[in-house]
């Protein structure tokens, strides 16, 4: 996923795009966000494979912004970027809850995900090059 957003590569539509692919994922494993806190409480090897998980999208997260910064794609400073990159992180991890629940029943799962996408990337449009 985030080697092909690196060097050259490190564009915001290309950051996008794999945005696109992490939402895709959370949303198949759906359920277990949905229950994280209960499973996390309940059961030792969850939490462990919770907390990894949302270690994995953070550090995704910070790699792509990190990316994105050393291509000059998007321009940030210094203190913005922790909150740049939990931003990123938060929508990843919550908008197809928020979507899931707020738009009606008839919209497909595709279109979740790219409404997802977009309102997760979108902060990182206003630091755009």
């Amino acid at each position: 996923g985030i080697r092909q957003c690196e060097g050259e590569n490190a564009t915001i539509e290309n950051a996008w795009t794999q945005v696109h692919i992490l939402i895709e994922e959370v949303y198949d494993m759906r359920f277990a966000y949905r229950e994280a806190s209960f499973l996390a409480r309940s059961e030792p090897r969850f939490r462990a494979q919770i907390s990894h998980a949302g270690t994995l999208i953070d550090n995704f997260c910070i790699d792509i912004i990190a990316a994105l910064l050393k291509s000059g794609a998007i321009f940030a400073e210094p203190e913005i970027i922790d909150g740049l990159v939990a931003q990123l992180a938060l929508g990843i991890e919550f908008q197809h809850m928020r979507l899931e629940n707020l738009v009606p029943h008839n919209t497909t799962p595709r279109a979740l995900v790219e409404r997802a996408a977009a309102i997760v990337m979108l902060p990182l449009s206003g630091f755009a090059n």
